[in-house]
């Protein structure tokens, strides 16, 4: 079978297996609105990563960590969720944000009902106690890293300091440490060779960072309709993006002054948003995202290197080449 059928193979199982566990969900709105959300078009690229992850370093019976994949979803549609009202966003996926379409309390407490989902799943996983142990520590800290990176995120917004060390902290916890675990999970689920593990922690820990990186890219550049959302929302909510902070830090003084008032306004209008974006092109900084976008997937794709050739492996370097190329 080839990687591309069985990936399609194992989307329609845990498509299966989201749907079965969301009828644990009792209330009716906060199930409804639950699935709204999962059914919206999300790409499940944490699962297929926790997937592939397992069979490239041996695992033979996926079907085992199938609801492992479903539960790191519900564990990242609980964060959108959430980042949702944070952000005020209305739009996500092409279509209204839960908060939006039913109000704040049901956003907060559907977000909430998928992360104990989590481990309603997680509990009932036909995996020996002493793995499940591993793997429930391992979502506890990752849920508590981007947390603490959501929070960071909230709090730049407030400054226009930002190192870009500061930012890659960030990044590596708000949304790194999420698709760090899922790879991890699949590789401690497939092999006790700590080697091996390393090496697919430190893929995904460089690929969680680009993923963010091309976010930040396409909220720029991306086409509207392929997005799913309104593009320069970034700069609308005064985020502290890699191409903002490498203009505060080197941008000439009036074109930082007026990036600062643009974003310090967080209602620009679409001519202030196309102004911020163009200072963002003259300065040189998405250029750069750009080209610190390539070194992560060059860096992340490098660390394969240390793992057997499988068609697997090749499926975990093809993932890291749809990071650059995706439109969405």
């Amino acid at each position: 079978m080839s990687t591309l059928k069985f990936l399609f193979k194992e989307k329609e199982k845990i498509e299966l297996e989201i749907k079965e566990y969301l009828s644990y969900l009792c209330n009716k709105k906060i199930r409804n609105a639950a699935a709204y959300m999962i059914n919206a078009g999300g790409k499940r690229i944490r699962p297929f990563l926790l997937v592939l992850a397992y069979k490239a370093v041996g695992g033979e019976y996926v079907n085992q960590v199938i609801p492992l994949g479903v539960v790191i979803e519900f564990i990242h549609t609980w964060t959108l969720v959430h980042d949702d009202i944070i952000d005020k966003s209305e739009m996500r996926r092409n279509l209204p944000t839960i908060h939006t379409k039913w109000d704040g309390n049901t956003a907060l407490l559907t977000g909430d009902a998928l992360n104990h989902l989590a481990y309603l799943l997680l509990a009932k996983t036909d995996i020996n106690k002493e793995t499940i142990s591993k793997i429930v520590e391992i979502i506890a800290k990752a849920s508590l890293e981007l947390i603490n990176g959501e929070m960071m995120d909230v709090d730049f917004e407030k400054r226009v300091d930002i190192t870009e060390k500061e930012y890659f902290e960030m990044v590596k916890k708000k949304t790194g440490a999420l698709i760090k675990s899922a790879v991890k999970i699949g590789a401690i689920v497939g092999t006790k060779d700590q080697e091996k593990i390393r090496t697919l922690e430190d893929y995904g820990e460089l690929i969680g960072i680009a993923f963010q990186i091309k976010d930040d890219l396409l909220d720029l550049m991306a086409d509207k309709e392929k997005l799913g959302k309104d593009i320069g929302r970034d700069i609308k909510q005064g985020k502290r993006t890699l191409m903002v902070i490498h203009t505060f830090n080197n941008g000439a003084p009036k074109n930082v002054n007026r990036l600062i008032s643009i974003l310090l306004k967080k209602d620009s209008s679409e001519e202030e948003i196309g102004e911020a974006l163009n200072i963002l092109k003259k300065e040189g900084s998405i250029e750069y995202a750009q080209q610190v976008l390539l070194k992560l997937i060059r860096k992340a794709k490098n660390t394969l290197n240390r793992l057997p050739e499988t068609e697997y492996k090749n499926a975990l370097l093809q993932l890291a080449n749809f990071i650059i190329g995706r439109e969405k």
